[in-house]
């Protein structure tokens, strides 16, 4: 049963992408990475037995410290071998984003010197790194309540929040 339900999430996935061109994607999962800000806590009943299940294959050992309803998507906060992470499912179960708390120094140099550059005096709260559904890493920086992002190079995209 598992296996069907992937597989037809898998089916799907792979028709939108047939059936839209790259740009369309991009932007689609891009906007997904902007949008983790309008999170609303949920209880684990509220999340689909699929996006659980998938959450256990995934991280079996791991529990969730809280589930969050994302856009009609679903967020899962959690710690696995020591890191702070967090997944975000579509209702199918499927992986639309993984992001990770990582340290400054594990940024690349780019993204630190746009910071000391252009955010004077003030520190790198927090950083994260995002790995879409297409495999593309992200970074994302929070200063003073403002969320950057920047592309697996370090490069600057966009303020997020």
């Amino acid at each position: 049963m598992k296996k069907s339900i992937f597989i037809t999430g898998l089916f799907f996935f792979v028709s939108s992408l047939i059936s839209c061109n790259k740009n369309n994607l991009t932007d689609n999962l891009s906007s997904q990475i902007t949008t983790q800000q309008k999170n609303a806590n949920i209880n684990k009943s509220d999340v689909p037995v699929v996006v659980l299940d998938r959450f256990n294959q995934l991280y079996s050992s791991t529990n969730v410290k809280g589930w969050d309803l994302v856009d009609g998507n679903y967020l899962a906060s959690f710690t696995f071998n020591g890191n702070s992470m967090s997944v975000l499912f579509a209702a199918t179960g499927f992986v639309i984003e993984t992001t990770t708390e990582i340290l400054e120094s594990q940024l690349p140099k780019s993204c630190t010197d746009y910071c000391a550059k252009y955010y004077v005096g003030r520190e790198i709260k927090f950083a994260y790194k995002t790995i879409d559904a297409l495999g593309r890493v992200f970074y994302k920086v929070e200063i003073d309540k403002t969320l950057l992002l920047f592309d697996a190079q370090g490069s600057f995209v966009r303020i997020i929040v």
